[in-house]
């Protein structure tokens, strides 16, 4: 309940439901939590435009390769719903918060008691900024030396 209320007193300015599907694709830091305690962390979600959803875990030297094995994401309204293989059918989050860095989300799960700790997490994605892959893309002029 405080997590609701912090996010929804946030003064970042929030992006609206309309813009949902073209600012969540991107690399985003995914943890989750259930009751304060992190239940699920270290993974990197690709939202890719074409609906795929790539996943880089955590390697002994960094993050490893993309995997978008048959994973696919949707957003209707303040619905984001993943499915995939490793799941035995799709979730839904409804998105408590949506800001150009931070998604926070809460489970509206409604399955078996056996696996309802886990789906009544709440989710936080931290968006990941790209490096550059080439030097001076300022486009300043660089210094030159002059032949006298």
């Amino acid at each position: 309940m405080t997590l609701v209320s912090a996010a929804g007193c946030s003064t970042v300015p929030q992006i609206p439901k309309r813009d949902y599907v073209h600012a969540i694709v991107g690399s985003w830091l995914y943890a989750a939590s259930h009751s304060g305690e992190n239940i699920q962390r270290d993974l990197i979600l690709v939202f890719q435009a074409d609906g795929r959803l790539g996943v880089r875990s955590r390697a002994p030297h960094g993050f490893g390769p993309e995997d978008s094995y048959v994973r696919h994401w949707r957003i209707e309204g303040d619905r984001l719903t993943i499915s995939g293989p490793d799941s035995p059918s799709p979730w839904t989050d409804r998105i408590i918060a949506f800001t150009a860095d931070e998604i926070v989300t809460v489970s509206d799960y409604s399955g078996t008691e056996r696996i309802r700790v886990i789906e009544q997490a709440t989710r936080t994605y931290k968006r990941i900024q790209q490096q550059r892959n080439t030097p001076n893309q300022t486009m300043q002029r660089t210094p030159t030396r002059r032949s006298s």
